[in-house]
């Protein structure tokens, strides 16, 4: 079967653990055919001094030897994940229009002004304070979408994998509208949705979730969609792909964008053995 994993980070993300080489290695060991490097680029933080410099020229560099190397058996794209491009869109605009990558993903990690999600600790915070927190998320990923060249919005869920860390959970039902605006800007802009196993795969999100979203996308109108690992080791490249799959059909869908070289393409989603 045809694996495709369009999320992955290598050595070049600040919490990345492997080389692109290794990563050849390991997506070909785990029946991976094609993946993309998408290191993050959280371009509000890298400014602000919070996060290292991007080494784009030493990815590239890195990239190109993993893929001469592996030629004919495993093909690697390089992307990157752009995070938060809406709070500093000239620099996130001349970035892209610099590096020219093949696969672009949009993201929110964090606010403006405000720590990643990751590092916020939701045990005894108000209900209020966390329902306005998610909703601010959606809204700047709903600036992100509108943002030229951003191929695929990444775990739009990103905020409740933490709460649920802390024990804490908010139905996705109370934010139908902001979904829906999101998915507008999505739709004009043609990026798709994708679908995030890493969450799943540490236990930190219910399938129901994902489930729910995928459902929504679709009665919006959305057809394009995504499937990564979200992977930060090697090891995890391509893993639970296939049951992505089965999900993706099972609300509807029947192709699937990929990276590719030029830019993503779009095919049928492969039949799971």
């Amino acid at each position: 079967m045809l694996l495709t994993d369009s999320h992955t980070h290598s050595i070049y993300s600040f919490d990345g653990q492997n080389t692109p080489t290794e990563m050849c290695a390991a997506a070909e060991k785990n029946g991976v055919s094609a993946f993309a490097v998408t290191d993050h680029v959280d371009i509000d933080c890298i400014l602000d001094g919070l996060y290292p410099p991007y080494d784009a020229d030493g990815a590239r560099r890195a990239v190109e030897t993993a893929a001469e190397a592996y030629a004919g058996r495993v093909e690697i794209i390089r992307g990157v994940e752009l995070g938060q491009p809406s709070l500093r869109p000239s620099e996130a605009r001349a970035f892209l229009d610099e590096n020219r990558f093949d696969f672009v993903i949009g993201s929110c990690h964090n606010l403006a002004g405000v720590p990643d999600f990751y590092f916020m600790r939701f045990e005894g915070m108000p209900d209020a304070q966390m329902h306005s927190l998610f909703r601010r998320s959606l809204a700047q990923l709903t600036e992100t979408a509108s943002f030229d060249g951003i191929h695929t919005i990444a775990h739009a869920l990103y905020p409740l994998r933490y709460m649920a860390r802390s024990g804490r959970t908010l139905d996705l039902d109370l934010f139908e509208k902001d979904f829906r605006a999101l998915f507008d800007a999505m739709l004009a802009s043609g990026a798709a949705l994708e679908l995030n196993m890493k969450a799943i795969r540490t236990g930190e999100e219910p399938w129901a979730w994902e489930d729910h979203l995928l459902k929504l996308w679709y009665d919006c109108g959305g057809r394009r969609v995504t499937c990564g690992t979200d992977a930060h080791k090697a090891s995890d490249i391509g893993i639970m792909i296939a049951e992505g799959y089965t999900h993706l059909r099972a609300a509807g869908f029947d192709k699937i964008l990929i990276p590719a070289a030029g830019g993503p393409r779009e095919i049928p989603i492969p039949q799971v053995n």
